[in-house]
């Protein structure tokens, strides 16, 4: 997982080197999650609050760069938000909604 120092510590070389319109466009991104590591955590016990940002940082830059590895990347937090939504169910009936949930994923790419 990401920490702020990394971050920070990032942002600090990006900031150093050349900069470019590449390292602009990372200093953003990393300027976005840092904003968001540093907010009050509001589901405490659990990684989403950052995987959200991470989620929406990594959106935009796959829609502007179509970088696969930002997609598989963005795919496999959002899996893993997944699970870790799904194994905090307490009733048939959430669990229920994850199974019409699948079945609505699966008519996407059908």
């Amino acid at each position: 997982m990401i920490n702020l120092k990394e971050i920070e510590d990032t942002i600090e070389e990006l900031e150093n080197g050349k900069i470019t319109l590449n390292t602009c466009n990372d200093l953003a991104n990393l300027y976005i999650i840092k904003e968001h590591l540093e907010q009050e955590d509001l589901l405490p016990d659990t990684t989403m609050d950052n995987d959200l940002t991470d989620i929406q940082s990594m959106l935009v830059r796959y829609m502007m760069d179509r970088d696969i590895v930002v997609l598989n990347i963005m795919l496999n937090t959002i899996s893993k938000m997944l699970s870790e939504l799904y194994h905090t169910c307490e009733t048939a009936n959430e669990r229920l909604e994850f199974r019409d949930f699948i079945d609505n994923i699966n008519c996407i790419i059908s």
